[in-house]
């Protein structure tokens, strides 16, 4: 017998999977929303200069 092996999901990427699952999303619609939501709020603020 084979076993499967798990495999790890990154710590980044685990909200756009379970996203994905609740409201059953294709991975085209997901890939979409990560490209509109690719840059934390946090990291704007430092690109434009100000402080976060």
């Amino acid at each position: 017998m084979m076993s499967k092996k798990k495999t790890v999901i990154p710590q980044k990427l685990r909200p756009w999977v379970e996203a994905r699952r609740k409201y059953r999303l294709t991975h085209a619609q997901v890939q979409m929303a990560r490209e509109f939501n690719g840059t934390d709020l946090r990291e704007q603020k430092v690109e434009k200069g100000y402080k976060a």
